[in-house]
């Protein structure tokens, strides 16, 4: 249910609620007005001060990615080791593009905390920001062939990387003889070598999800986050009040917001 419906609702309940006290149309419909004018402009205050808050942090300040394979809607109070969390990495300036790859360790105290809230500034943990990524809509968004240090893979076998217990031996596995011939005879110190070389399985799945995010924004434009959040296919936590508009704005109004968007990134010819 979209806001301008529940606006419409909310005026009909306060008009019909006064008209039977009062039994007078027009105190009814001053009333309804003057009620639903006051509510629009607070929550008109306390969403310009959430977009201020946003300009002023967002590429700035600690945020953290995450890629479930769940499938389930996930909100602030959902307990992040249900979320069959598959990878996850930190951006503190977008600006920089630099982004810090999470190990398993790290990996592991997100997933032991008590919700996706306890890991935000909103519930004391060190993200400004948690932005969760689910596995098969966003492997929608890129081509079928991703490349990967020089080497073109089917999508379904880098989704299968993300998904795997040892991803950096079946990267090898794969990679290997494109890049070094036959590897068959390879030493387990040479292999060794070459694995440490990709990080560890945690920071290579990482890896992969940044990459794959990346050409995702790339494939669908700047406005791919916005129609993803809107479709339910992204979670933002906390999901403040501008967040919540976004949700509730009809399809039409996304629509169009993306193609301004669309329009201010295109060069100027």
């Amino acid at each position: 249910m979209n806001y301008l419906v529940i606006t419409a609702i909310a005026w009909v309940i306060i008009f019909i609620a006064v008209y039977a006290w009062k039994r007078s149309f027009a105190k009814a419909f001053f009333a309804a007005s003057t009620l639903l004018t006051i509510a629009v402009v607070v929550l008109a205050a306390f969403t310009y001060q959430d977009v201020k808050d946003l300009q002023q942090k967002f590429l700035s300040e600690k945020k953290l990615f995450l890629l479930s394979q769940s499938g389930a809607p996930l909100d602030s109070a959902s307990v992040p080791s249900e979320a069959d969390i598959l990878a996850a990495f930190s951006v503190t300036d977008i600006s920089q593009g630099q982004a810090e790859f999470l190990n398993q360790e790290d990996l592991n105290a997100v997933k032991s905390a008590p919700s996706f809230e306890n890991l935000t500034f909103a519930g004391g943990g060190d993200y400004y920001k948690v932005l969760i990524f689910h596995l098969e809509p966003l492997f929608a968004q890129v081509p079928q062939t991703l490349s990967y240090q020089d080497i073109g893979f089917p999508k379904e076998q880098v989704k299968s990387f993300i998904t795997s217990s040892s991803p950096r031996d079946d990267f090898l596995d794969v990679a290997g003889p494109k890049l070094l011939g036959d590897i068959s005879q390879m030493s387990p110190q040479l292999r060794e070598s070459i694995l440490s070389q990709l990080g560890s399985d945690a920071e290579f799945k990482s890896q992969i999800f940044g990459l794959v995010l990346s050409l995702a924004i790339e494939n669908k434009g700047p406005a791919f986050i916005l129609e993803s959040f809107h479709d339910g296919t992204i979670q933002v936590i906390p999901e403040t009040i501008s967040f919540k508009l976004v949700k509730g704005m009809p399809s039409s109004f996304i629509d169009l917001a993306i193609s301004k968007v669309t329009e201010r990134a295109e060069p100027q010819g």
